[in-house]
């Protein structure tokens, strides 16, 4: 976070400070003595000595003291924080020979150009598998068309082909087959490259149905499954026929986390990666189907495989197929690959440090590592000595004694807990989230290589697919009053245009217009209103203007749906205006 700035106007330096405390001398001693002061050097260096320290003090009444006012105003009224951005990569797993779940715990390692090692983490927790991608195709305007991805027998990648499909009419859709194990499709992570950050196609295929089909190679409801957003931006499916889980009020997600891991302890919102990233979910076994190719798509796969292979690609198989929305086009283009075993990796690093305390239990401030450049993301847990967990300062039901934490300006402040017999812990264990915004971009395809940890699959290979986007900085202070002014004014609802208007604009202070058109539409079977908010900022204000926006948008979207009118939707739409 940017050092606060002041309130007010800028107070007196410590040479003004020395000028008038001579001045003031001067007077004092010609009152007295009926003439002027020699020069005295002893005297002038005790003078702005003392001028130092009172500017010091100045200076903390300025700055320090209205922020940390500020700050627990915001913290007690429950304000929330706007948080760096880390950078974010899609990165793949290789060389497997059994299952086993990973997901945001294990720590992945990468190198950047300056020789700097930095760490990410899993957003979402994903199944290693030992699964094959055996076909992948997209059939378009009659034309069955290879997708990179698959491989043919011997690890030998499909050349790429496309031969007339007359049996599949209609719209696009992509049709996969895997060679999977007998836990099936449970689990695994699937990378579609689309290419460019918010592609039409990934847009398409999250819309879209994925049908898993059954023993006749037909589709029926028990197979279909829908994608729902969740940590990172990642396309969770989800079995069509199940329930849809409860949804957190705050908008996190993985409600589900267990307490103290790192996706409970911080909400990695969109990235610019976790639209081509789909998870599949747990894969019942009256639902473990496996097929002959789809009947409609059958003389096309045969014609594409050479002779030799031809038994090979019509045995069973676990076949996938995604009709996307009727307009959709240049599908086959667009996906320009198809990887298994893929998650996006977030620059997140878990942190331990033992905080020392003095004797007379003190309260301790201190900054993680004492580097600025790298952000507080979140707690994970602070116990004391006697192994009590601490609580947030704010927390009013602890005990009085218990011992309290407080993250202010990306430093945290301990306070020790006090026992019975009057005696105060000694020292406490801090696990913390940070990371490094900024710093965090631009590392290359394949800098992140290293597993740090032990996994069952003891041969177990990671790389990163994508260039690593979206590492940011919290915003300056000056976004933190406006914030408050908007939490003043709105009470935390949004209810008027000028209502978003400040809301959006305290959000972000870059944006610069905030347009609200009021809407119906018919959803799930039902009218329903919709506040459909454009916002406009210049390009120029964000680094990375594509991965920038996707973020602006899913953060400000579920920001404003939290204050929305009981009853009523928000959709946002970011534009980024200039070159």
């Amino acid at each position: 976070m940017a050092e606060p700035g002041p309130l007010g106007t800028s107070m007196r330096g410590a040479a003004a400070i020395a000028a008038e405390m001579r001045r003031d001398f001067q007077r004092a001693f010609q009152a007295q003595f009926d003439r002027a002061p020699l020069q005295d050097p002893v005297l002038t260096t005790l003078m702005h000595a003392l001028a130092v320290q009172v500017a010091r003090v100045y200076q903390e009444a300025e700055d320090k003291f209205p922020w940390q006012v500020l700050d627990d105003l915001m913290n007690g009224l429950g304000m929330p924080r706007l948080m760096a951005m880390p950078a974010q990569t899609v990165v793949t797993f290789g060389n497997l020979d059994r299952r086993e779940r990973v997901g945001p715990e294990l720590s992945l390692q990468g190198m950047s150009q300056a020789g700097e090692s930095l760490t990410f983490a899993p957003d979402v927790s994903i199944e290693l598998s030992p699964t094959t991608l055996v076909f992948a195709a997209v059939c378009e305007n009659r034309q069955l068309q290879v997708v990179p991805g698959a491989v043919l027998p011997g690890g030998i990648p499909w050349p790429p082909n496309s031969v007339p499909c007359p049996g599949a009419g209609g719209p696009p859709a992509l049709l996969l087959a895997f060679d999977a194990d007998t836990a099936g499709l449970g689990g695994l992570g699937l990378h579609v490259n689309t290419g460019a950050v918010g592609n039409r196609v990934a847009a398409a295929l999250r819309r879209s149905p994925w049908m898993l089909l059954g023993n006749d190679g037909v589709a029926r409801d028990a197979g279909i499954l829908r994608a729902t957003s969740t940590r990172g931006g990642v396309s969770m499916l989800e079995w069509f026929d199940a329930a849809r889980p409860v949804a957190r009020p705050d908008g996190a997600h993985d409600a589900a986390a267990p307490d103290g891991s790192a996706a409970a302890a911080v909400d990695v919102g969109t990235g610019p990666f976790g639209e081509q990233v789909w998870v599949f979910p747990p894969v019942p076994p009256e639902k473990r189907w496996r097929s002959m190719p789809p009947q409609a798509f059958a003389s096309a796969i045969s014609s594409l495989v050479p002779d030799t292979d031809a038994a090979w690609i019509t045995r069973p198989l676990v076949w996938v197929h995604v009709p996307l929305p009727a307009g959709s086009a240049d599908v086959a283009t667009a996906i320009q690959g198809i990887t298994l075993n893929a998650v996006t990796a977030s620059n997140i690093e878990t942190f331990v440090e033992r905080v020392t305390f003095d004797r007379v239990g003190s309260i301790v401030a201190m900054r993680p590592e004492g580097d600025a450049r790298r952000h507080l993301m979140g707690v994970l847990s602070v116990v004391g000595e006697s192994g009590t967990r601490y609580v947030q300062n704010a927390d009013l039901d602890a005990p009085s004694g218990a011992g309290r934490w407080r993250a202010r300006e990306g430093r945290i402040e301990l306070h020790p807990a006090r026992r019975a017999s009057g005696r105060s812990d000694s020292f406490a264990v801090l696990r913390l989230l940070l990371c490094d915004g900024a710093r965090g971009n631009g590392l290359e395809p394949g800098a992140i290589s290293r597993i740090t940890g032990s996994l069952e699959n003891v041969t177990a290979q990671v790389v990163n697919l994508t260039a690593t986007r979206g590492g940011a900085a919290p915003p300056a202070y000056s976004g933190a009053r406006q914030r408050f002014s908007e939490l003043l004014r709105t009470r935390e609802r949004v209810v008027t245009s000028a209502d978003y208007d400040i809301t959006a604009r305290a959000f972000d202070p870059r944006i610069t217009t905030v347009t609200v058109d009021p809407i119906s539409e018919i959803a799930e079977g039902a009218l329903r209103a919709v506040d459909n908010v454009t916002v406009r900022a210049p390009r120029a204000e964000y680094a990375d203007p594509d991965a920038d926006a996707v973020r602006l948008r899913d953060g400000l979207e579920r920001h404003l749906a939290r204050r929305a009118v009981l009853g009523r939707s928000v959709r946002v739409v970011v534009d980024l205006e200039g070159r």
